[in-house]
C-alpha cells in the first residue's frame, strides 16, 4: 500500500512540472523564455516568477492537442515571457 502512494505521489510530481527554456529571439536583448508544462497553466506561471525574479511580460500563451504523461492524459501549455 506504501508503494502505491509513493508512486502516485511521483506521478503527481511528474505530471506539474514545468520546463523553461530561454529563448534566443528577443529583440531587445531582453531574456526571454519559452515556458511548457503539462498541467494547468498556472505552472507555468509559477516557474516565470523563477526565471524571472524581477518581474515578467506574458508574450503568448497557448495550448496544445492532448498528449500523454506516462499513463495519464494531459495538454501541453506553452507560455513566452520576456523578462523586465
Amino acid at each position: 500500500m506504501k508503494r502505491k502512494i509513493v508512486l502516485l505521489m511521483m506521478l503527481s510530481a511528474l505530471a506539474s512540472c514545468a520546463t523553461a527554456y530561454k529563448n534566443e529571439g528577443d529583440p531587445d536583448g531582453k531574456e526571454a523564455f519559452v515556458i511548457e508544462c503539462a498541467s494547468e497553466t498556472g505552472m507555468c506561471f509559477k516557474k516565470a516568477k523563477e526565471v524571472c525574479p524581477k518581474g515578467y511580460l506574458t508574450t503568448k500563451v497557448s495550448a496544445a492537442g492532448a498528449t500523454s504523461l506516462l499513463l495519464f492524459p494531459a495538454q501541453l501549455r506553452t507560455i513566452e515571457v520576456t523578462c523586465k
